[in-house]
């Protein structure tokens, strides 16, 4: 074997791995490591199973390894514990095996422990050692089998197929087949147990099972090796010589005297050593025939025949073999002889006497009992076609001889005749040859569990060829005068060539044709049980009932023999066999008038005949009713009959029928052949299902005392019955639950079908037995008890690992069980539901129950303990040879494990014993590491689906931990771990990750996608969920990519040809939302070495891609259909793709819908309407066809008259046609949910990248990648076969990746980066457009979609960069058809579309003035106005505290910031005033609800949004018609003046706290105001409306002057300021509130202004507004007291202040910026915030919020000296107008407002008198005292510092030296 290095197991399973893999699954991609395997092993093959021999070195080196240390396997040197020597040592001497080989033996073994729980390493070392074995055996099968030959070819590539037979003719020149035979002896079980028991290596039974299989697989493996040499490769004389010695020496080892399979194998070889059959059999037998040893070596021939045909039987083990042989030779003489071979002219003329040596020998005996009678001979196809071609070709070549045997028959069936009639016994020796041959053959076709209908030769039909017209005829004349001894045999013959559909019709018509006087025929067998029940109902019956059952042969009674009874038993089985397999045949048999046999058969069973009789006659009824017309017939016969005594027993009337058969009869002789037959009748008519009205008239109509007898009589003492056969026990049981089972499976659970009392016993006749069975079995029930006493009674006994009798009885009846339990648990939650419906008045009231779970939760009845649950867990580890009980149990346990409440105790249950947790998960792993096709009725498939349906089940459930957590390895706070490591043992976790991995490469995907999709869909979503549950997610995806580097080598090898696949979609669908959470949280823990490995994966070339689309030079002036049509043909032509962008490719976009057909009978729309009835819920809408079939069939069943009957055919094939049509339907919905779901997963992933990854991972260029996937997404969506519902989520997508563009552009400055990238922002535009335009018939369900494709095109508009110039174009090639559209949806449609709608248009308004003409010109803008006065309700709607819709504010923002945009524009805002906008924004009653002070401050916020926008508009209809345009600024205070009281409460207003945002409506109603100062009244306002239009102004301007103080930034105002909180990465709330004063009072400076010297008035007229007062510390006497000019030398103090700090702290920012690179220490923590983000992050933020001060305080330097620049002005013009051209007055006007009206004249002669003397000497006198040279100086200064700018310190300086000449010439000192 393999050299001590390399080990005695891996390499060999290594090597078995890839020849499987090269040559039984044909993946030719591993051939090179094949042939390199091949290579290594050859000298393994050629000396088989030879260990490497123990060496004295070797031993003395591992003794020393406990301090000195040993090298096995390449591995450095290591010590080892003695134990480990100590074992090591134990092994070689075990297995005679190298210490060295021996020592990595155990070491393989240690690692191999988490495969093996409850093993210690050293047993594991010894299974795998016996595994390695049948490895490299098993391989040289296979290489075998896969050489060419001349029994059989294989569909291997030709250079393989050269290869493997080349490599093998090389190992067979080894003397191999010698080798092969040597080894067979050698291996010995019984040898090897005594030396594992000498060695104490004896482990659990499993364990012993476990070696006993693998010996014997070793044993088989060399035998068949042998006989694959021997078929493909004719046999030399030396080596048949040797096969010959072998067969010789081989003794009967089968417990009923058979061969065993190894035995059987090798004679089976030398038969086709010594056969030419195969040869002859192929086309070029010609050249074949002279290359066999038997006919080219002149000695083989003449040997073979002394062997055989001469001498005797002296020195065979088992003469009966030589027999065989002896037979085989003579049919190769007789095959051979037409072709007059020289070699053979010798022993060719001997053919018949070598076969009549053979017959005299007994041969057809000895081959039905040592060859057919092995159990494994009908499964190996090979075997039975042998025999066939033997037994063909005597019956076909020797005619003769079959005569001479039936001629023998014959006359002893005659001898045997007479001496009964002269009462003597025949002679013992009499021949029975012919008998022998009609059993053999009955033997060898009555049995085809391979299909493979060799028994069709038999029959003669049309076209048939000459081998089967022979075979035909000896069958014909087989059953000529037929002679009584061989009639059982020949109708067991027939029986069993009719043992198929195909040739049950055949012996029907043989039977049929032949004559009533023969004595095999159907009219002889009927008329044969109507004489007998005619003689019964005349003659006293001699046999009693007793004896019938007391095992004595019955010899004679007056009403029939016991030949008689013989064959009548034959000819019941071989109608039985007919009616099983031909619909029609049983058909005609029951409807024939001349053979009532219903009646008769029924009317036996209440005579008194032999049991086993009545037992073959129900059997009979059984095939017969399995034709739902006959079942019906026979149910009313059996009541008829009362074979089962269903009605009262009238007194003294004596019981009868078959539970007294039961009980008085069968029991006493403790055989139950009647009942089990009378059961299995049962079976079928419950099956073909049961008439509403049995039984009607006589008693409650159903079948309910046959339910009570099969449970009551027959079930529940099952148990407690003596059996003389111990297999009759579970076989009884078996049936029973057979028939529950079937009543469960077909029971509708219904409320009016639970007609039950608590106990399930049945109250109503129309009640579903169903119901009863399923109600007991729902609670602590009698039957449940026995139900489960079966299961735990066949789990004990399958656990002892042995064959015992009535196995397969026992097993059968555990499945029953298991299923029984499965199908209630399915029905449960239905049934609870119907009991919970509104009880009919005549029905009992729903009893409360339980629940089977929760039974199966409790104690068991048998041991008391709650292990119910952790026995089904045992059935699942014995899934490897009970599959089908595997499949239930998983099933049980994943019904009972999906409940949430049970979690605790099952978790309890499965964990409180360490052994009994390792019991489970081990069941568990090995029932998910079945190796099993993806097939429904493979039993190992659906066993691990139930599986993961449990684990995915659970993981669905809210609270742990559950079963799952238990099972996956996560329930007990240890962190994931490999198999092995730190003592883990090996979970469901484990064993989905290697399902999962399993053929994993970097191109190719695990194999079992495509070997079995649904488990590997069901694998993902495990994962899944564990990856996204919070308390499992981070250490699952850290095991993942640590141990398996899970999610990445799942991606490499995609996309591959076959992912378009349904089941490949979803595998998809879940890898990409597990690549979502993988980047969420590698982005999330900032791990960029992985996270860069992935994005570079999915953003990086796929192999079949090419170079991108390269938009260069791209002709802007294409149209939009040209430019997407060469885009998409540039990327079709390219070979580069993004592995991101092919996944999505995987999903095909276009899906043909499923047309119904034209119906004839249907109405389509009802047919539709009860499709819709029939869907179930979910988001794939699938059809219940099983539903659907029911009712169409019971509209069917409702048709009345001829014409409907006469079209009922044709009414059949249109349901049929419906139900083709809901089918394609159900395939058409999956792949659409599929294809959206795997869309859905795409958009998660490309959002993360976009959102969670940093930019700089992506690519160096981001902004290429999001204008690839852009385009990508448009051709996809513009795709006019694509489908809407899976092209709507991309939509969304898009939106995402223009808003990152945006972002990405934004980052850059806006450059709009390479060349190429205004090419490729223009394609997209057109994309987004063209989506836009597309005609939708649909567009209320497609809102969502237009809203993100509107989204997309705002962000990539604001994006435009350097491709606006491009954008703008494009744009305006749409023209009209754009503007419409956007215009439409603007106006009407869903609210959030008509937002965005508006907001597009703002943003195209923003890029080209023309869409304005578009506009107005069309009448939207109009439209748009006038929808104010339809928003007024809905905004004062919004003004309460708790509003229902907020949606009309955010329609009526998006509609006033598009009004601004228009207004910005001059010819816009004069097209808004045409439009009457401002008189509508009057009328707008919303704005005058101001909320009072104790509103919520909800109601504030809303308000607050409602009149901004409307102050913002008017601001930009001033701002882009200027002052000067009377008709606009009348307009505006026309607006103010009609909301006076809103304006009133915002100037009034005080904020509980100074911020930008509470001070935004008076900035913005300031600004208003300081544009509306100067408004000629005379232009706009009637002569009658001018005195009220002038109060209000009057007290509008009062008011408004009257606030001026408030906003003075004195010192205690900025301490107040101060005192803001700061918030860390947001504008400063301080410097935020600051700037909005200082607008306010630049604004009401600016109002002041416009005031004094108004527009249009004479260049020195001027309008005081300002008292003569120069205090500041006296408070205003009323709020609407007008200031001073002491406010005003208030304001230059400390405004002058505030510049100059602004100036300074201006500069120290500006320094902190130039030094932001280098920030570290308590800076850079208050400005960056983060102290975990990376430096350089942290010093990016820094400089980005150092950068947004800077930008306030250079706002408040220029709103300063603003300020400032306006109180100069006006602090000079009332000094001017007081001091120097005014006079003064003798009254003294009121102390609040000293002035009128009028304007003060520049003349002097019309002045009025404006102050009093008083008032002016005082002014003249104060004047100096404040208006110091110091505050002068003080505002200089501030105004001369750099960073105000000297231009504007030009116009201050003037001021000041006015001011100081006024002060200095009209103003008295001292």
């Amino acid at each position: 074997m393999a050299a001590a290095s390399e080990g005695v197991w891996s390499p060999f399973v290594e090597l078995l791995r890839l020849v499987n893999a090269v040559l039984v699954h044909k993946d030719v991609g591993q051939l090179p490591e094949l042939e390199t395997a091949l290579r290594r092993h050859k000298t393994n093959f050629i000396n088989l199973l030879k260990n490497p021999a123990p060496s004295a070195k070797d031993r003395a080196e591992l003794q020393q390894a406990t301090k000195e240390g040993i090298s096995v396997g390449g591995e450095p040197p290591q010590l080892l514990p003695q134990l480990a020597v100590d074992e090591a040592i134990i092994i070689s001497d075990l297995f005679q095996l190298n210490e060295r080989a021996a020592l990595h033996l155990l070491q393989t073994g240690e690692a191999q422990r988490p495969h093996y729980p409850g093993l210690t390493r050293g047993l594991v070392a010894i299974l795998l050692y016996y595994d390695g074995r049948r490895a490299l055996v098993t391989a040289l099968k296979t290489l075998v089998q896969a050489r060419k030959g001349i029994s059989w070819t294989t569909d291997l590539p030709e250079n393989i197929s050269i290869m493997i037979t080349k490599y093998t003719d090389e190992i067979l020149e080894e003397n191999m087949l010698n080798k092969l035979l040597e080894l067979l002896p050698t291996l010995d079980w019984e040898r090897d147990l005594q030396r594992l028991n000498a060695a104490r290596a004896l482990g659990s039974a499993r364990y012993l099972r476990q070696l006993s299989e693998l010996h014997e697989q070793t044993r088989q493996a060399l035998a068949d090796t042998a006989l694959c040499w021997a078929a493909q490769v004719p046999l030399s004389l030396p080596l048949t010589k040797r096969l010959m010695e072998h067969v010789r020496k081989m003794k009967v080892t089968g417990s009923a005297g058979e061969l065993g399979n190894v035995e059987l194998t090798l004679l089976m070889a030398l038969l086709y050593s010594v056969s030419a059959a195969r040869v002859l059999r192929r086309p070029d037998a010609d050249e074949l025939l002279g290359t066999l040893p038997l006919l080219a070596d002149p000695e083989f021939a003449s040997w073979l025949h002394r062997e055989l045909a001469e001498g005797d039987a002296a020195g065979w083990q088992t003469p009966e073999l030589r027999a065989v042989l002896q037979f085989a030779w003579a049919m190769t003489l007789s095959s051979l002889r037409p072709l007059q071979i020289d070699a053979l002219a010798d022993f060719t003329e001997q053919d018949e006497k070598t076969t009549e040596l053979s017959i005299r020998n007994k041969v057809f005996l000895h081959i039905r009992e040592k060859i057919i009678a092995n159990k494994m001979f009908h499964s190996e196809e090979f075997f039975v076609r042998h025999v066939h071609d033997l037994m063909s070709e005597m019956l076909v070549a020797m005619p003769l001889k079959v005569k001479e045997l039936r001629n023998r028959a014959d006359e002893a069936a005659r001898t045997i005749q007479m001496n009964q009639k002269e009462g003597l016994q025949p002679p013992a020796d009499l021949p029975q040859d012919f008998e022998h041959l009609l059993r053999l053959l009955t033997a060898l076709y009555e049995k085809d569990p391979l299909a493979l209908g060799l028994s069709q030769d038999y029959w003669a039909s049309e076209g048939a060829t000459q081998r089967q017209v022979y075979l035909h005829k000896f069958v014909r004349v087989a059953g000529d005068l037929l002679p009584p001894p061989l009639y059982v045999p020949y109708a067991d013959l027939l029986a069993a060539l009719a043992s198929s559909p195909a040739t049950a019709p055949h012996c029907y018509s043989l039977l049929s044709a032949t004559g009533s006087g023969s004595p095999l025929s159907i009219t002889q067998i009927f008329s044969s049980l109507h004489q007998y029940y005619s003689r019964l109902m005349h003659e006293t019956p001699s046999v009693s009932r007793a004896d019938a059952y007391s095992g004595m042969p019955v010899t004679a009674s007056k009403g029939i023999t016991a030949q008689e009874l013989k064959s009548m038993l034959a000819g019941l089985r071989l109608i039985r066999v007919i009616a099983e397999n031909d619909a029609s045949s049983r058909l005609v048999m029951c409807e024939t008038p001349s053979w009532p046999p219903l009646v008769v058969m029924l009317r036996l069973q209440t005579c008194a005949a032999p049991g086993t009789l009545k037992a073959q006659l129900l059997r009979t009824l059984a095939a017969l009713a399995r034709a739902p017309e006959v079942a019906q017939a026979l149910w009313q016969g059996l009541e008829q009959a009362q074979i089962l005594q269903t009605t009262q027993v009238m007194p003294g009337q004596q019981a009868r029928g078959i539970k007294m058969e039961l009980e008085e009869v069968e029991a006493r002789a403790e055989q139950f052949p009647q009942t089990r037959a009378f059961l299995g009748l049962l079976s079928v008519l419950v099956e073909a299902g049961v008439p509403a009205s049995l039984g009607a008239g006589l008693r409650a109509p159903g079948i309910h005392p046959y339910v009570a007898f099969v449970i009551h009589d027959v079930l529940l003492n099952f148990d407690s019955r003596a059996y003389k056969d111990p297999t009759e026990k579970y076989v009884v049981a078996g049936d029973c639950l057979e028939i529950l089972l079937k009543l469960v499976d077909a029971y509708d659970p219904t409320a009016s079908e639970l007609g039950l009392t608590i106990t399930g016993e049945l109250t109503s006749g129309q009640t579903a037995p169903g119901a009863s069975i399923v109600l007991q079995l729902m609670q602590r029930s009698k039957l449940l008890k026995q139900v489960l006493f079966v299961l735990d009674e066949a789990c004990r006994r399958l656990g002892e690992y042995r064959d015992s009798p009535g196995r397969s009885g026992l097993e059968r009846s555990s499945l029953l069980a298991l299923r029984l339990l499965e199908a209630v648990l399915r029905q449960q939650p239905a049934v609870l539901t119907a009991l919970r419906q509104p009880q009919l008045p005549q029905q009992p009231e729903a009893p409360l129950l339980p629940g089977l779970e929760l039974q199966l939760l409790a104690a068991n009845p048998r041991t008391g303990a709650s292990d119910l649950m952790v026995m089904f867990a045992r059935y699942l580890g014995f899934s490897a040879w009970l599959p089908e009980q595997a499949a239930s149990a998983a099933g049980v346990l994943s019904q009972v494990c999906r409940r949430a409440t049970a979690q605790e105790q099952l978790v309890a249950l499965f964990s409180g014993d360490p052994d009994t947790q390792a019991e489970v998960t081990y069941a568990f792993v090995e029932c998910l590491d079945a190796d099993a096709p993806e097939e429904a009725e493979c039993a190992a498939h659906v066993a691990r689906c139930h599986v993961l349906d449990l684990l995915t089940a659970c993981l669905r459930l809210p609270a742990g931990p559950t079963v799952a957590h238990l099972l996956l390895g996560l329930a007990g706070g240890v962190g994931l771990q490999a198999p092995g490591v730190l003592g883990t043992a090996r979970t469901c976790l484990h064993a989905v990750l290697a399902q999962l991995t399993a053929g994993l490469t970097a191109t190719v995907p695990p194999s079992i996608g495509e070997r079995c999709p649904a488990v590997a869909d069901k694998a993902y979503e495990v994962i899944y969920l564990l990856c996204a549950a919070p308390s499992t997610s981070e250490q699952t995806l850290r095991y993942l990519r640590s141990t398996y580097d899970f999610i990445y080598g799942q991606l490499r090898p995609l996309p591959t040809a076959a992912s378009a696949e349904l089941p490949r979609l979803r595998h998809l669908t879940w890898l990409l939302r597990l690549l979502a959470l993988e980047l969420k949280v590698l982005a999330a823990g900032q791990q960029r070495s992985p996270l860069a490995r992935l994005t570079g994966l999915l953003l990086s070339s796929t192999p079949a891609a090419g170079p991108q689309m390269d938009l260069t030079g791209l002709d802007i002036s294409l149209t939009l259909s040209q430019t997407l049509t060469g885009a998409a043909a540039r990327q079709a032509s390219s070979t580069q793709r993004r592995k991101m962008l092919a996944l999505l490719d995987q999903v095909s976009f276009s899906h043909e819908p499923v047309q119904p057909p034209d119906w004839e009978y249907f109405n389509p729309a009802q047919v539709e309407q009860v499709i819709k009835s029939c869907e179930e819920p979910g988001p794939a809408r699938q059809v219940d066809i099983k539903r659907l079939n029911a009712v169409l069939n019971a509209e069917l069943a409702a048709l009345q008259g001829t014409a409907a009957l006469s079209q009922r055919h044709y009414i059949v094939q249109e349901i049929k046609s419906v139900l083709e049509y809901c089918v394609r339907r159900n395939e058409q919905s999956r792949w659409l949910q599929a294809s959206a779901d795997c869309v859905e997963s795409w958009r998660q992933v490309l959002e993360v990248l976009l959102t969670a990854v940093p930019a700089n991972l992506l690519s160096d260029q981001p902004d290429q990648v999001i204008m690839d996937v852009s385009r990508h997404i448009l051709n996809k969506t513009l795709d006019t076969e694509s489908v809407p519902q899976l092209t709507s989520p991309l939509a969304g997508t898009l939106l995402l990746l223009m808003t990152s563009l945006r972002s990405v552009s934004s980052s850059t400055g806006g450059s709009g980066g390479q060349s190429h990238q205004p090419a490729g922002r223009l394609v997209t535009l057109r994309g987004i457009v063209d989506s836009l335009l597309r005609p939708d018939p649909g567009r209320r369900a497609r809102q969502r979609t237009r809203v993100n494709l509107y989204g997309a095109l705002l962000h990539l508009l604001s994006a435009a960069g350097a491709a606006g110039p491009g954008l703008t174009e494009a744009c305006r090639e749409y023209g009209r058809a754009l503007v419409e559209t956007v215009c439409r949806d603007a106006c009407g449609g869903h609210d959030v579309c008509r937002m965005l709608a508006m907001c597009s248009l703002d943003a195209l308004l923003r890029m080209d003035s023309l869409w304005l003409e578009h506009l107005s010109g069309h009448g939207y803008l109009d439209a748009l106005a006038e929808s104010l006065q339809a928003d007024d309700a809905p905004l004062r709607g919004l003004l309460v505290p708790q509003p229902q819709d907020l949606r009309p504010l955010y329609l009526y923002e998006s509609k006033m910031s598009l009004l601004c945009r228009v207004a910005l524009v001059p010819d816009g805002a004069r097209t808004l005033l045409q439009t009457r906008l401002m008189v509508r924004l009057s009328d707008l009653t919303a704005l005058d609800c101001w909320p009072h002070r104790s509103a919520p401050a909800g109601v504030v916020e809303r308000y607050r949004l409602v009149a901004r926008p409307a102050l913002r508009l008017c601001l930009c209809v001033l701002a882009a018609l200027g002052r000067e345009n009377q008709s606009a600024v009348a307009q505006v205070n026309h607006f103010l003046l009609s909301h006076l009281d809103m304006v009133t409460s915002v100037l009034r207003h005080q904020p509980a706290e100074l911020s930008a945002d509470s001070l935004e409506e008076l900035v913005l109603l300031t600004g208003v105001l300081s544009q509306t100062s100067h408004e000629d009244l005379s232009a706009d306002v009637s002569d009658s409306q001018l005195p009220e239009r002038r109060g209000q102004l009057s007290r509008l301007q009062q008011l408004t002057l009257a606030q001026l103080p408030r906003f003075v930034l004195s010192r205690e105002r900025r301490r107040q300021l101060q005192q803001l909180p700061e918030r860390q990465l947001a504008a400063s709330p301080r410097h935020q509130a600051t700037v909005a004063m200082l607008q306010v009072l630049s604004h009401l400076l600016l109002y002041s202004q416009g005031l004094a010297a108004p527009a249009g008035a004479a260049r020195r007229s001027v309008r005081p507004l300002f008292s003569a007062s120069l205090q500041t510390d006296k408070p205003p006497e009323s709020a609407d007291a007008a200031p001073s000019l002491g406010c005003l030398l208030h304001l230059l103090r400390c405004h002058s202040e505030l510049l100059t700090d602004g100036c300074h702290q201006l500069e120290l920012l500006q320094r902190q910026l130039d030094a932001a690179g280098q920030l570290d220490g308590q800076l850079l923590a208050e400005l960056a915030g983060d102290d975990q983000l990376p430096l350089g992050e942290r010093r990016q933020r820094a400089h980005q919020r150092l950068d947004e001060l800077r930008t306030l305080v250079q706002r408040q330097v220029e709103l300063s000296r603003h300020v400032l620049e306006l109180a100069l002005h006006l602090l000079w013009t009332h000094l001017d107008l007081y001091l120097v051209r005014s006079a003064p007055a003798n009254q003294t006007s009121p102390a609040g407002w000293p002035y009128d009206d009028s304007m003060v004249g520049g003349d002097g002669d019309t002045a009025g008198a404006l102050l009093s003397p008083q008032l002016l000497t005082q002014l003249k006198r104060d004047l100096p005292l404040s208006v110091t040279d110091a505050l002068l100086s003080q505002v200089q200064d501030a105004l001369k510092h750099p960073l105000v700018g000297r231009g504007h310190y030009s116009f201050s300086e003037a001021m000041v030296r006015r001011i100081q000449r006024v002060t200095r010439l009209h103003c008295t000192t001292g």
